[in-house]
């Protein structure tokens, strides 16, 4: 029986999930929508039955060697390409190997970009090997195999996209690169806030109270406890520029337990974001 924790960007029902998701009726089919995107302007709108194969080769390739050395498991991702829903989910089978799941309906949402669709990837994968803080299993105080949704985002810029684009050219469209150098200078930071801004504007297209994240904003919300369901957008978007700041070495892992191991802290521009983390509370 597969062990299952979903990240929706659709509907959820898993209780792994803490249905914390906000209910949508999104469904994107292999037509796309006639739909006006902000990020249309710099990047194709929505990625091609092709783009979405060769986004998920390029993943595959630099993480599956990784989890076969490293963990001894193999790295199954699940391409459903003809599914309309804007979905991705993480979750493990029989043997315990690392599952990422990936509807088509998400690589044709006019805000996706490939990056950001390898962004949505990593963040699946930090759910598998994020480190603390996990979730909770259902009402227990045990804890699941999941890192938090906070987390997984952390892993995503901090661990992850770096090992993918670290020998590409990366470029980013001078018409927002005066906003993406509010928030760092390097040139695949400038690529990765890109990305983030793609996955957040995906994240804000799927509740009526959920707005864009800006460049440079920090997130006014207010937690007396980590949250291990999914932050607003800004706060998220946060998350991942506070990963891509974080100066330890990246084949550094996350520890379980010890939510300071590989991570930066006591760092205002790289710690995890006190929107959704409690450093005595979690």
């Amino acid at each position: 029986m597969k062990k299952i924790f979903m990240f929706f960007l659709m509907l959820s029902t898993s209780a792994e999930s803490m249905n914390c998701f906000p209910e949508s009726n999104m469904m994107i089919g292999e037509k796309k929508l006639n739909q006006k995107s902000f990020l249309a302007k710099n990047f194709e709108s929505g990625l091609s039955e092709i783009e979405f194969h060769l986004t998920l080769d390029k993943f595959e390739k630099v993480w599956a060697p990784i989890i076969q050395e490293k963990y001894n498991k193999k790295l199954i991702v699940e391409r459903d390409w003809k599914n309309a829903r804007v979905n991705a989910h993480a979750t493990r089978d029989d043997q315990d190997n690392p599952m990422i799941v990936v509807r088509g309906g998400l690589a044709r949402h006019p805000d996706i970009t490939p990056d950001g669709l390898l962004l949505m990837l990593c963040h699946e994968l930090g759910h598998h090997y994020g480190g603390a803080p996990k979730i909770f299993r259902g009402n227990t105080d045990r804890r699941s195999w999941s890192s938090a949704e906070g987390q997984a985002d952390y892993f995503a810029t901090s661990k992850c996209m770096p090992k993918i684009i670290e020998q590409d050219d990366s470029q980013v469209p001078e018409s927002v690169q005066k906003s993406v150098e509010q928030v760092c200078f390097s040139v695949n930071c400038n690529r990765m806030v890109m990305a983030a801004m793609s996955v957040g504007r995906v994240f804000a297209s799927l509740r009526t109270d959920w707005n864009v994240p800006e460049i440079g904003k920090t997130s006014e919300e207010k937690i007396s406890k980590t949250i291990y369901s999914h932050p607003n957008p800004q706060c998220r978007f946060n998350t991942f520029i506070a990963g891509v700041n974080c100066d330890k070495e990246i084949y550094q892992d996350f520890d379980n337990d010890d939510y300071s191991i590989g991570a930066c802290v006591n760092d205002e521009r790289a710690s995890r974001p006190a929107c959704w983390f409690v450093e005595n509370n979690y």
